[in-house]
């Protein structure tokens, strides 16, 4: 199964995991609400969700090319792909790992938005090298295997990407469904993960912080800076 796409902003090579503290360039400077996950419609299969999240990223690729959006119209586009997409609590519980538990509700939820800000503008920060030929000249093939377990089903998709000129990169993506509703929770480029680089990174910098919101506060302050 093939389809044109460079969402770089998802499958975004070594960059999507550049490590929290380093600075990026563009940023609307303006911190997201609150992380809600939006409602999707249900899917027949994991294929046709898979479809779908690649048509809407395409076509929000071809909107960088048709129009002039700025850095914060980007990231609000970005952002909502991602939550309709993506399980963006689930990703930041695994992240969070063996810290998860030192969190009460409200800062759990103030992790997911900051970790969703980081996340999004370190793929922004790359967009602007997107061109029409690359996109028009990008393919994807995938497949789908399935496993049931605990009463949860979890679709593995792994497939490549060929950019023009050069090497397919390998992609694998984690993708729950509930009740004919998917989520995407795990994203591997060229065998980075992007659960393992945060918690390493989040981790670390939780192990230096004796509360939580002293936590936050620094994390806060490193996006607001």
């Amino acid at each position: 199964m093939f389809k044109k796409l460079f969402f770089l902003s998802l499958f975004s090579m070594q960059g999507f995991f550049v490590q929290a503290q380093e600075v990026v360039v563009e940023t609307s400077n303006v911190l997201s609400e609150a992380v809600v996950e939006t409602k999707q419609p249900t899917y027949e299969s994991p294929e046709d969700f898979v479809n779908s999240f690649i048509d809407e990223s395409f076509n929000f690729l071809n909107s960088l090319e048709t129009q002039k959006l700025s850095v914060k119209e980007r990231e609000e586009g970005l952002i909502e792909l991602s939550r309709k997409y993506f399980g963006t609590k689930k990703i930041c519980k695994l992240v969070l790992a063996k810290h998860f538990r030192k969190f009460n509700e409200d800062q759990f939820l103030e992790f997911c938005t900051y970790l969703e800000i980081v996340m999004v503008r370190t793929v922004n920060s790359q967009m602007k090298d997107i061109s029409k030929d690359t996109i028009d000249n990008t393919l994807i093939k995938f497949k789908v295997n399935t496993t049931t377990r605990k009463n949860k089903t979890i679709h593995s998709v792994s497939g490549f990407v060929t950019l023009k000129d050069r090497e397919p990169i390998e992609v694998k993506l984690g993708i729950l469904e509930e009740e004919s509703v998917y989520k995407i929770f795990s994203v591997t480029v060229l065998d980075l993960n992007l659960i393992r680089n945060y918690r390493e990174v989040y981790g670390s910098m939780i192990s230096k912080h004796k509360s939580m919101d002293g936590f936050l506060s620094d994390f806060k302050e490193k996006i607001e800076n």
